[in-house]
């Protein structure tokens, strides 16, 4: 993963866990959750379909939401 990448998952990941509070964050992503950034969007891989499920039903707007905002990353 470059660098610019790896800048814009951990703001995406910044704005999930600001919307949805950082327990939460915690709790449903944590360190088990994996995000990749391609053209179509955002990919999260989680460790079980009960934790994908459970996201899927409970913070889906609040992901749309996290990434329809703009992500910044000062090229050098």
């Amino acid at each position: 993963m470059g660098a610019l990448t790896a800048d814009i998952i951990s703001q995406f990941r910044a704005l999930v866990a600001n919307r949805i509070g950082e327990a939460r964050y915690r709790t449903w992503f944590g360190e088990s959750a994996s995000f990749r950034q391609h053209p179509g969007g955002v990919e999260i891989a989680v460790p079980n379909n009960f934790v994908g499920n459970w996201i899927a039903s409970n913070y889906m707007n609040d992901l749309v939401a996290s990434a329809h905002k703009p992500l910044t990353s000062i090229a050098t």
